[in-house]
Parts: structure tokens; C-alpha cells; sequence
């Protein structure tokens, strides 16, 4: 029996270290699946725009971590954004739209305990004072919606990668 426990205890440290190694790639995987499936349907620049403000939005909200959304997230995009002709600076903008803009108004976010911390009240009470944060959210879904300011990158249009 002892032996039989050490085997599986040793098959399961592996298994988990490689989980664990490879815990981030698969997890940029997965969102890179979800968002081809969700953009394949519908090509349009507008819903991809839309999928990715909402990628970020929840992505932040579970992470707590706006660095780690900005590289999941781009990650998950970038190869949609390319195919589409769509300059991958309208994708770094919906995620500073979406995610550092927003990050500070949910109370567990690094940036939320700052200001919580910093004003002496709670995330709902400061929410009114974060107008441009606000707003900026609201023009975003605007912007993705009509197509105002979405710059094309007709270089990328043919699946090749960015330069920058």
C-alpha cells in the first residue's frame, strides 16, 4: 500500500507541476479559442470590438490583475484584429478602455484599494467622481458600434504579424 501511495503522490507532484508551468499558456489558449468561435460567426469589426471590451471587462474583474489582462487578452485578440485589417492599436485602446479605466471602480482591484484607501470611502461612494471612467466605457461600446476610430492596418489583412 505504501508503495502505491508514493507512485500516485510522485504521478501527481508531475502532473501538477505541469499544470501549473503551463497553467497561463492554456488559459491564453482557451480565451483564443473562445474569442475565434465568438468572432468567427460574426466577422464584423464591430462585434469583435465589442467581444473584446468584455473579454477585458471580465477578465479584470476575475484577475484583479490589469497587466495580466492586458497580455491575456491582447494575446486572445491580436490574431483576429490582424486577420481583419484592424491596426492593433484599436485593440491596446479597448483595453485601456475596458480595463484601466474601470479597474479602479471595483473595490478588490489593486487600484481600488488605493483609492478607497486614499479617500477614505468606499468604491460606491467615489463612483460619481469617476465620470470620464464612466463615460469612457459607454464611448467605447459607441465607438465599437459604429466603427468611429478604428484605424486599418491593411499590411496585416493577409494573417501576417505586427512589427511593433
Amino acid at each position: 500500500m505504501e508503495g502505491v501511495e508514493k507512485s500516485w503522490q510522485v504521478g501527481e507532484t508531475d502532473r501538477l507541476r505541469d499544470s501549473d508551468a503551463n497553467g497561463l499558456r492554456c488559459e491564453r489558449e482557451l480565451l483564443a479559442y473562445l474569442a475565434q468561435g465568438v468572432v468567427d460567426e460574426r466577422s464584423r469589426v464591430w462585434q469583435t470590438r465589442r467581444s473584446n471590451l468584455v473579454a477585458v471587462l471580465i477578465t479584470n474583474l476575475t484577475t484583479s490583475n490589469q497587466y495580466a489582462t492586458s497580455f491575456i487578452v491582447g494575446e486572445a485578440f491580436k490574431k483576429k484584429y490582424d486577420q481583419m485589417g484592424v491596426a492593433r492599436r484599436v485593440l491596446s485602446r479597448s483595453i485601456e478602455d475596458a480595463g484601466t479605466m474601470m479597474e479602479n471602480l471595483a473595490p478588490w482591484t489593486p487600484s481600488g484599494i488605493f483609492m478607497a484607501g486614499a479617500l477614505g470611502v468606499t468604491s460606491l461612494e467615489y463612483a460619481p467622481w469617476q465620470f470620464m471612467s464612466l463615460a469612457n466605457i459607454v464611448i467605447a461600446f459607441f465607438f465599437a458600434a459604429t466603427g468611429i476610430a478604428v484605424f486599418s492596418n491593411p499590411k496585416n489583412s493577409n494573417n501576417e504579424e505586427e512589427t511593433s
